[in-house]
């Protein structure tokens, strides 16, 4: 589905992972075990959450890449962009799902994704993987994992900051 890169942005090669504590769901209609009224199921239809965006999603790839965790570690809390964890860790938590960030602070839409005026508003910063770049890392070494994962992609507000003076 998408084209990969020549080289991927070493700080997009490893995403950041929360693993949470979780009980053990089956999603198999064919397994016998998902007819046991004792046996705990999962009443959403995946098992995992996956993030890409923007500092809005980024529970660390960007803060640690920019080297704003150094010490102290909190200087925005957490070691993200924000003083807390971010909305992607909240639902994380909230639907015992483990978390695989990709997200990356400073990351725009990318000229390829989406319309654009001129191209030029909407690359990343040096630095900074694109969503383009997330999805195509993601892809490489993961899509097998698709059926099973919630997707959440909050992109968008560095683009606009990029040609408004609203931020």
């Amino acid at each position: 589905m998408f084209l990969l890169p020549a080289l991927l942005l070493a700080s997009s090669l490893i995403p950041t992972t929360l693993a949470l504590p979780r009980n053990k769901f089956s999603l198999t209609l064919d397994d016998d075990t998902t007819h046991d009224p004792l046996y705990p199921r999962s009443p959403y239809p995946f098992t995992r959450l996956l993030a890409f965006g923007d500092e809005f999603s980024d529970n660390g790839n960007g803060s640690y890449a920019h080297g704003i965790t150094g010490d102290p570690a909190t200087v925005y809390g957490h070691g993200t962009w924000t003083n807390g964890p971010v909305a992607v860790s909240y639902l994380s938590t909230l639907l015992s799902a483990p978390l695989t960030d990709y997200a990356f602070g400073g990351c725009c839409g990318g000229g390829d994704f989406g319309a654009t005026l001129d191209n030029a508003y909407t690359q990343s910063p040096a630095g900074a993987a694109s969503l383009v770049d997330q999805l195509a890392n993601y892809s490489a070494s993961r899509w097998s994992e698709v059926r099973e994962s919630l997707a959440v992609v909050w992109v968008g507000q560095n683009d606009l900051s990029l040609h408004t003076d609203a931020f």
